[in-house]
């Protein structure tokens, strides 16, 4: 006996077909996206919270009193570093 596979599409039609309406589909699927895109946002606060705290050692937003006693160079290093890596990755993606 073969299995089909499960597909985006086929879980689509398979939940309009239970819902039995279009618009309730929608909702559901905003819903979802919406948590989803909120999770994501935490994450990414998150990961820049982790970074701050490496690169410059302070883990609130306000970073101005710890990078302010940092030395020149590292004020300086950190940013280009950080605007090398978004230049390549949006070069190259």
């Amino acid at each position: 006996m073969m299995r089909a596979h499960l597909t985006p599409a086929r879980a689509f039609l398979g939940l309009r077909h239970v819902l039995h309406n279009d618009q309730m589909l929608m909702a559901l699927l905003a819903a979802v996206v919406g948590a989803a895109t909120g999770l994501a946002v935490v994450g990414f606060r998150q990961l820049i919270q982790v970074f701050h705290a490496r690169l410059f050692g302070a883990v609130d937003e306000r970073i101005y009193d710890t990078v302010a006693a940092l030395p020149w160079w590292q004020v300086l290093t950190v940013p280009t570093l950080g605007g090398l890596v978004v230049g390549i990755l949006v070069h190259r993606f």
